[in-house]
């Protein structure tokens, strides 16, 4: 009997244990709250803002800001306090790498849902991502629990062992004597870029197969017109008391080397055109290209690969948009699509040398 009963009592203390040590890491998580879900970060407590998915939405819900900038991987080297700076308006970032249009446009709509005193959005536009479905998603495992108001489904934040790597991370981050990463840091990668010709040149193909010239189907059509329309254009349409700031991420001389020897050249600015037609639909939304500028496009040192450009490239575009410089309003696009496809489709690449041999 005796036996029984200690059997018994060492079940419960076991039970009481795990509760308890439950409880401990469920508490730890609430109150350094490592992605920001439940508050701003704790005074005294120092955090490496990282992983942008996990980030993003408590960004959005706890800081304080008027404004946004956001968009994919190529908008990530853009500062804050420089919009600050030119806009006079506390500033947050919240891109996704390799983000469609739709996933940026989720994060915009839950921003305005805890917000409603954003005064500007600037949104970085990749080509590669007009022509996609309107549904469209390119990062599998998006953490959805930290981006709703369900009480319930946070357990998978509250008990969840890489959350808990990521509050120790925070007191070692602390002890480290290091600070929570600003907004100009946070998600950059251009303090690790290598830049220059070898690297974006290895991002070519052999284009020998591409023998007729790529025409767009009414599906592209249907495509490019409703994920613009959906991801682009709505919120726009929402928020008429915000201004959307939408430029075309300037790829680098070599995509646009891809895009002639590829033979989608006039149907990538075709797209891209359609967009910018749908876009200036909308008064508080004003459009800005840089691809007539070949002098920067065209000097590899400027970019990481074909697409991603060098954080000089991020300052130089909110000086121009500030100034209005390349903006596409309705009396211009036309000329400009027309310019840049002249510019291209003449343009002597002398990139040939470098890039099939390597692919091969």
């Amino acid at each position: 009997m005796n036996k029984e009963l200690d059997a018994k009592k060492w079940n419960r203390i076991v039970i009481l244990s795990i509760v308890l040590i439950l409880l401990l890491i469920v508490l730890a998580t609430i109150v350094i709250d490592p992605f920001l879900h439940y508050h701003k970060p704790v005074k005294g407590l120092e955090y490496p803002l990282k992983e942008e998915r996990y980030i993003n939405d408590g960004l959005a819900r706890h800081y304080e800001y008027s404004a946004i900038i956001t968009g994919s991987s190529t908008s990530q080297n853009f500062k804050t306090s420089q919009f600050e700076k030119n806009w006079g308006v506390k500033t947050i970032k919240m891109t996704y790498a390799g983000g469609t249009f739709a996933e940026v446009n989720d994060g915009i709509e839950r921003a305005f849902s805890y917000n409603n005193n954003i005064r500007y959005v600037l949104r970085g536009l990749d080509g590669t991502q007009i022509n996609v479905a309107k549904d469209a998603f390119n990062y599998d495992g998006i953490p959805t629990y930290l981006y709703d108001r369900n009480p319930f489904n946070d357990v998978y934040y509250l008990l969840n062992k890489d959350v808990m790597v990521k509050t120790a991370a925070v007191i070692n981050y602390t002890r480290s004597g290091q600070k929570t990463t600003t907004m100009d840091d946070y998600a950059a990668w251009y303090p690790y870029a290598t830049y220059g010709r070898e690297n974006v040149l290895a991002g070519l193909i052999d284009y020998s197969s591409f023998t007729e010239e790529y025409q767009m189907s009414e599906q592209d059509k249907t495509n490019i017109t409703e994920n613009v329309r959906t991801n682009l254009l709505q919120v726009a349409l929402d928020h008429p008391e915000t201004e959307f700031l939408m430029f075309y991420s300037p790829a680098s001389g070599a995509y646009w080397y891809g895009m002639v020897e590829s033979k989608q050249l006039h149907a990538q600015l075709e797209a891209e055109k359609m967009c910018t037609e749908i876009l200036l639909e909308a008064p508080n939304i004003r459009v800005f290209g840089f691809a007539d500028h070949d002098e920067m496009t065209t000097d590899l040192d400027n970019y990481m690969d074909t697409l991603h450009f060098s954080e000089k490239i991020s300052e130089n575009i909110l000086d121009w948009i500030y100034a209005g410089e390349g903006e596409l309003t309705k009396d211009n696009y036309e000329e400009y699509y027309r310019r840049v496809e002249t510019l291209y489709s003449n343009y002597e690449f002398d990139y040939e040398t470098d890039t099939v041999a390597e692919g091969e």
